[in-house]
């Protein structure tokens, strides 16, 4: 992740800073390699050109930068122009729609740590929209991400953002000490609060926890017990309101986690854990982590695997919105998908594995769901688990 401290443009300036001879120099370097290498390497420019535009575009004050390569559009050009032969020329008609979308999968903001609301870093999906007139902006935070490793960053942060939970300095230091001890080996912090743990709200005196997003893990420490939860197996954050504190859930494969949090400061954290969510399983995805391929091993469940399948296409029919590479979703009868909400959003094109869905749960086996891809449809890498105590019919499927 970038190390390097903010200097924010004001927020919601949207600009192009690109000059018309950097263009014309690189419109027609593209132009005279296309000509020279009779149109093979039209893929190569387009990237050249794309990466420039995208390079000196700001949007609400935070850059853009374009990851698409040469190579990578190469193989997609050749299929979209075998397709238009094939066809006869008609296909031709998506494959512009076609190109937009693969520039706008490869085009993202730029990622900026430690998230802080002066901080660029906020993933497009989920752009705060201002409700109320913005309040007199505070005082840059200058720590870096790698500063928030020990217990002294993560509680400057706490201060600096009144994310402290209105427990004492010292209680919230001893609390990162805690915490510190298993942030290894993550070498950056990206954000850090005190929460009420295994939070109710009946509960008069909750037992208090050190909340803290690393490069790989969520840490959960309380003075006698440590929660490390991967990055890769968080789904996402949803926020319950509530007096005195709101719940904050944690929802993630195999176990959810309700802290609750100061309703003064309950939004912000919301929205901080879901930004360091979408940053670090982007900077996993990036370096190469197969979230989708993490199928729990069949210890978990004292069950024994019977089956796994990867990317299983499935037809959308509800909100995808909040799913990405990794999330968790639920297998239901007759092959229907269910969100962590519990909400129907798509169902699996193979009637076979339709069957086999409905057979299991109607044995009471278990099954685990990932997102593997999402385009036109969902794609998923499903795990199927048979735990032979339960003697109801033979597995033949």
């Amino acid at each position: 992740m970038n190390d390097a401290v903010v200097n924010p443009t004001p927020r919601g300036e949207s600009y192009f800073d690109g000059g018309l001879f950097q263009y014309l120099g690189w419109l027609l370097l593209g132009i005279v390699v296309t000509i020279f290498t009779l149109g093979i390497c039209f893929p190569w420019a387009c990237c050249m050109l794309y990466r420039w535009e995208v390079k000196h575009t700001v949007i609400n004050g935070r850059r853009l930068e374009f990851d698409g390569t040469a190579f990578q559009l190469f193989g997609n050009w050749i299929k979209w122009w075998l397709l238009t032969l094939i066809t006869l020329g008609i296909y031709g008609f998506w494959v512009n729609i076609k190109l937009k979308k693969w520039i706008t999968k490869h085009t993202k903001f730029k990622i900026d740590t430690p998230f802080s609301p002066n901080t660029t870093s906020v993933p497009p999906a989920i752009q705060p929209i201002p409700t109320a007139p913005a309040p007199v902006q505070q005082k840059q935070f200058t720590l870096k991400s790698k500063d928030l490793v020990t217990a002294d960053g993560m509680l400057a942060y706490c201060k600096h953002f009144g994310f402290t939970g209105g427990v004492s300095e010292s209680v919230c230091k001893d609390l990162f000490k805690k915490a510190e001890g298993a942030v290894a080996p993550d070498n950056e912090v990206v954000m850090a609060f005190i929460a009420a743990y295994d939070y109710e709200h009946e509960n008069e005196n909750p037992e208090m926890c050190a909340c803290v997003c690393g490069a790989t893990r969520f840490i959960i420490a309380t003075s006698n017990n440590i929660d490390i939860i991967p990055i890769v197996k968080i789904n996402l954050f949803l926020l319950t309101e509530g007096e005195p504190l709101s719940i904050l859930r944690l929802c993630c494969l195999g176990k959810d986690f309700k802290l609750g949090v100061e309703r003064e400061k309950d939004k912000e954290i919301e929205d901080f854990c879901q930004k360091s969510l979408y940053a670090c399983k982007g900077e996993l995805d990036n370096a190469g982590c197969a979230f989708s391929a993490d199928i729990p091993d069949e210890t978990k469940y004292g069950d024994e695997i019977s089956y796994k399948y990867n990317d299983v296409a499935c037809t959308i029919y509800g909100d995808t919105s909040i799913l990405g590479i990794g999330s968790v979703v639920y297998l239901d009868y007759d092959g229907h998908i269910n969100n962590v909400k519990h909400e129907a959003i798509a169902q699996i094109d193979n009637k076979k594995l339709r069957k086999m869905a409905s057979d299991y749960r109607e044995r009471g086996d278990t099954t685990t769901t990932r997102v593997s891809g999402l385009d036109d449809k969902l794609y998923i890498n499903i795990g199927f688990y048979r735990d032979y105590n339960n003697d109801e019919g033979d597995e033949d499927e």
